[in-house]
């Protein structure tokens, strides 16, 4: 793919938006290469500070949101919500 310089030349989107864009995607691919039995408390705890919800982390890891959610709750990691 393109890289933030291109992307900005093609489109105009702020570089720090499309920088931004950049982390989630690369967190999104460390969650598809882990997976539930392997998730550590810093990945968990990273992408709920980035907004992912158990459904997508679920999803990346292939697993269940249930088990995302207990998982998370053993692990005292409480939702993180941005204002």
């Amino acid at each position: 793919g393109y890289g933030i310089e291109k992307l900005y030349e093609l489109t105009k989107i702020d570089k720090w938006f499309l920088e931004k864009l950049k982390n989630i995607i690369d967190h999104y691919k460390t969650l598809e290469s882990t997976s539930h039995g392997s998730i550590t408390y810093e990945i968990l705890k990273l992408s709920k500070k980035i907004g992912f919800s158990d459904k997508q982390i679920a999803a990346a890891i292939k697993s269940t949101e249930l088990a995302v959610r207990k998982l998370r709750e053993e692990l005292l990691i409480t939702p993180f919500v941005k204002q």
